[in-house]
């Protein structure tokens, strides 16, 4: 045991703290882990100066260098303090520390054997004054004083003089510090007669008989109206009784640490992170780069430590391969089975019943098929018949299909129904749902989504299909063991799972990547956009290989444009961003409040008789118009398409203008009411093909209305359209731009939103109009609310997730936002000492709190760090497997040992401890503690005053705080 820990463990072992009078020592923020730097900047009238040796946070201040030149003035033959450098004592007199109202000795040049010096005294533990009120229950407890020598013995005796003149009403501590020399030199002076008044002064010897000596002044010296003096520091009698218990504890916990090795390891594998609660960004990232470093160290030489780094540096790229190649499989499997369920409800094909319509009549030219048969031909029923009696097969098929997809998801996995991009938003940043990434809901969202699609209903499968392949990502993370075990390593992988998503779905790989970073993802880094765009472009590829829509593309409304937009036309689009801006705000504040009154009332108890509800209504007016009665994609692909000169189709034909803009119009109107009541059912159901459907129907009759009246009056717009006004307009182009700004005024995206569209067309000339239409209908939609459906569907369900994009405008302070508030129950904190296995097991069985603030003391609440539940309950399961542990052994959070007590049975809790927890003072103002939270990813921040732990602030409380701002109920935010 080296005398450093002796001194060490002398000193903080009977509370190195002080208290004072309000008038003299207010404001004292004393932490025995603190620098002098950090003790001298403390915003306080009389300071306290403390030296840190940067070593294991002394808590005796460089006490070690202190005693050898104590010890060396001793063995000089020299007076008290003699044998110091006389540059360290030069030194320590311009760089005193002290009290305003007390002249310290002065120091002068060093002194030989039979100099005089200064006077060194002690402080007592007692009342200052007793006729003062304000004082505290304890002073400074065991300081200790040694003073530089004096130049004379006049300057000596002339210093104490001085003093005792003021001693009377003011103590002193002061702080000689030599940062060259890397010497500290603490002197104490306080009031009262040494040696009961006398004019003289005394001398302490060197050393360690200079610490004997000083205890028995300490009694002598003390006033006879004074308390008993403390005799902690008579402990230094003990020494080497006190050095061999410490030695014997210090390899008692050596083999504890040794035994317990593995919790460290052990704890990863588990789930350290329980069901709706925080992960913890930065200590995950500290624990990646500890891995690495571990690596580094265990690297082997030679050709074979470069194939370990490789190892470690592909597993990221084979495991974006293996994503983007099981994404895109999945994906063409669900787009085949989706189209021939689809067509099931119509008809069936009778040379081979597995193939779709599209398939079935392949090599027929069109209306000339005669392999496929309606559900009426194979009943020989034929005109009124025919059509109610596949009016009625039509209306069947739908309500089976999204009574089996509700079923599924009820029974199944809840957690596949929706869109799923609201959960994984709140997954990406930093939210723990369990079972949501699982196989089981993977399985579960692949079938109901197929099937929900299949009815008809109102919804999309393209906005689910992020779900889907980020429930891929998370099944294959789970290969690699550094992302199996760092939760914030593997949401990395899902930022690239959800950019893979959104490519097969659009087939726009760079749409994807740009849909990840400016919608979902939380945590977005260089490497992760390399990483995603790899996985992008491997799943659309695979996708495209399948070629399940026969076009060579890889999404089903994807078209080739040659003609070029006029300038003249930018106003239209304007247009339609106005009317996407108006729809979309008026869109998310229905839906959430239907959505709300679902889950408080009767309704949300019977999921499945509403699905069944909105399927026999939707299946029974989209039958009736012939634009719906196809599935939505095949809608969007036809409003898209440019009319030839030799097309047939009732979209471009001019005789029936009139009547297809009135389907169109009715179609869009429907689809603007039902997919209110829609998007919310408990079953898998995607946004983004409404939206668009809805967009592209408005597109198309403004296009159609604009060509018209470029062909009624060619003269006003020769200038821009030449002599052929009627090849002038196209209206496929406006309803491509009309889909982007109702999808844009429904989500709020833009940038992402702008490149997946010029991706579906196949060139860059129609960036502006979708860059126009987008960005008025993000302007006209945020001037009502800047909330997106998506972001609106979190708040709704209580995910704790903070957005970048929202602003806080208030006042308060971190005080008003911790726990605890007034009323509060106090706050739940572990001492580092005096622990034992029951009372840690009996808290975590009576509290859900999801960690502890550790301190040194209850009595000063300085704080020496944050433990949390997951893994204290880890540890103390593996202590007992280990040990023969009992309830009444004790734990330390510390590698040092306790004072007192039996030591050889503590159990070791250092390497649960997080011992670098953020800390922010109690006046911080909320907007800032926000913005920490929100940039650095926090799970919790401690709250502290003048260095005593006060509070504690989680994300949960950031969020109540605002909710109650925003007249919103606190107690919705999920959160365990």
């Amino acid at each position: 045991m080296s005398r450093r820990a002796d001194e060490q463990s002398l000193l903080s072992s009977s509370d190195n703290v002080y208290q004072s009078t309000a008038d003299d020592f207010s404001n004292i923020n004393y932490d025995p882990y603190s620098s002098s730097a950090a003790a001298q900047s403390q915003p306080m009238p009389h300071r306290i100066g403390l030296l840190d040796a940067a070593n294991e946070g002394s808590a005796l201040l460089q006490y070690d260098s202190m005693l050898n030149a104590a010890d060396t003035a001793a063995g000089n033959g020299g007076g008290g303090g003699a044998g110091i450098p006389a540059t360290a004592a030069s030194h320590a007199s311009t760089n005193s520390v002290r009290l305003p109202t007390v002249a310290a000795a002065g120091a002068g040049a060093a002194a030989g054997p039979g100099s005089s010096s200064a006077t060194a005294s002690t402080l007592w533990t007692s009342s200052l004054h007793q006729n003062q009120p304000n004082i505290h229950q304890r002073m400074l407890q065991n300081a200790l004083a040694v003073d530089a020598p004096a130049s004379s013995g006049t300057a000596a005796s002339s210093s104490s003089s001085g003093l005792r003149s003021s001693f009377a009403h003011s103590p002193e501590l002061v702080l000689h510090d030599d940062a060259a020399a890397g010497e500290g030199i603490l002197r104490a002076v306080v009031s009262g007669r040494v040696g009961g008044g006398g004019a003289g002064s005394d001398v302490i010897g060197g050393g360690r008989s200079g610490l004997r000596r000083l205890s028995s002044l300490t009694a002598s010296a003390a006033p006879a109206n004074a308390p008993n003096v403390s005799l902690t520091l008579q402990r230094a009698k003990e020494r080497d009784e006190q050095e061999r218990l410490e030695e014997e504890a210090d390899e008692q916990l050596e083999e504890n640490d040794e035994n317990l090795k593995d919790i460290s390891s052990q704890r990863e594998t588990k789930l350290r992170y329980q069901d709706f609660s925080t992960i913890d960004w930065m200590r995950d990232h500290a624990r990646d780069q500890q891995r690495q470093r571990q690596l580094r160290r265990d690297r082997l030489p030679g050709w074979k430590g470069k194939l370990q780094s490789a190892n470690d540096g592909c597993q990221g790229w084979l495991l974006m391969f293996l994503v983007g190649l099981i994404a895109g499989f999945v994906a063409g499997v669900a787009d085949v089975a989706t189209d021939w369920l689809g067509d099931i409800k119509l008809g069936v094909c009778s040379n081979a019943f597995y193939l779709n319509h599209e398939f079935c009549c392949w090599a027929a030219a069109e209306g000339q098929c005669t392999a496929w048969k309606t559900w009426a031909d194979f009943h020989n029923l034929d005109g009124a018949a025919a059509y109610w009696g596949n009016y009625l097969v039509y209306i069947c098929f739908a309500i089976l299909f999204a009574l089996l997809s509700g079923t599924f998801v009820k029974f199944f996995a809840p957690y596949a129904a929706g869109s799923g991009i609201p959960q994984v938003k709140t997954i990406l940043g930093g939210f723990v749902i369990r079972k949501f990434l699982g196989i089981w809901t993977l399985v579960t969202k692949l079938i109901g989504l197929t099937l929900s699609s299949s009815a008809g209903l109102s919804l999309g499968k393209e906005g689910p299909f992020v779900h889907i392949v980020c429930a891929i990502g998370n099944i294959c993370s789970r290969i690699f063991a550094k992302y199996r075990k760092n939760e914030a390593k593997k949401r990395e992988v899902l930022s690239a799972a959800a950019a893979a998503g959104v490519s097969v779905a659009f087939g726009a790989p760079v749409g994807g990547v740009l849909f990840s970073l400016e919608e979902v993802s939380y945590y977005f880094p260089y490497k992760t956009m390399w990483r995603a765009f790899f996985c992008a472009l491997t799943a659309a590829t695979v996708l495209r290989y399948m070629n399940p829509f026969l076009n060579g593309r890889s999404s089903l409304f994807a078209v080739d444009y040659d003609e070029h937009w006029r300038l003249f036309e930018i106003i239209p689009f304007a247009l339609l961003g106005v009317f996407g801006g108006l729809f979309g705000a008026a869109f998310i504040r229905v839906n959430a409040r239907w959505c709300a009154f679902r889950k408080s009332s009767a309704l949300g108890k019977y999921p499945i008789y509403e699905i069944v509800a909105i399927a026999f209504i939707t299946a029974a007016v989209n039958y009736l118009n012939p634009y719906q009665r196809n599935s939505t994609s095949s809608l969007i692909r036809e409003l898209f398409s440019i009319c030839g000169p030799e097309d047939k189709r009732d979209v471009c034909n001019d005789d029936l203008i009139g009547e297809t803009i009135g389907l169109l119009f009715l179609s869009a109107a429907f689809r603007m009411i039902i997919t209110v009541f829609t998007f919310g059912l408990k079953l898998p159901a995607g946004l983004f093909v409404p939206s668009m459907a809805i967009g592209a129907c408005t597109g198309r009759i403004l296009g159609i209305a604009m060509q018209q009246i470029v062909n009624a009056n060619p003269d006003l717009f020769e200038l821009s359209c030449g002599a052929k006004p009627e090849s002038c307009i196209i209206p496929g182009l406006y309803a491509m731009v009309g889909a982007a700004a109702v999808l844009g005024g429904v989500t709020r995206m833009t940038v992402s939103l702008v490149v997946i569209m010029f991706e579906l067309t196949g060139g860059l000339s129609y960036v502006l109009p979708f860059m126009t239409a987008v960005l008025v209908s993000k302007w006209v939609g945020d001037a009502f609310s800047r909330e997106g459906i998506y972001d609106r569907h979190i708040r709704l369900n209580g995910y704790p997730f903070l957005d970048n994009k929202e602003e806080f405008r208030h006042t308060t302070l971190a005080c008003d936002v911790m726990y605890p508030q007034k009323g509060d129950s106090p706050l739940c904190v572990l001492p580092v000492f005096g622990n034992t296995v029951g009372q840690l097991e009996r808290l975590l069985e009576e509290t859900v709190y999801q960690g502890f603030p550790v301190v040194f003391t209850t009595e000063t609440m300085h704080v020496a760090g944050y433990v949390a539940r997951s893994e204290l309950k880890i540890a103390l399961e593996k202590a007992r497997k280990h040990h023969d542990v009992t309830e009444f052994t004790t734990c330390s959070f510390s590698h040092r040992t306790a004072a007192s007590g039996n030591t050889s049975e503590m159990i070791s809790l250092r390497h649960c401890l997080d011992a670098s927890p953020i800390q922010i003072a109690e006046h911080t103002t909320t907007e800032m503690t926000l913005e920490l939270f929100r940039k650095l990813g926090l799970r919790y921040a401690l709250v502290c005053s003048y260095g005593q732990l006060v509070g504690i602030i989680t994300k949960k409380d950031l969020l109540k705080h605002m909710a109650i701002l925003q007249h919103r109920d606190p107690g919705s935010i999920l959160f365990n």
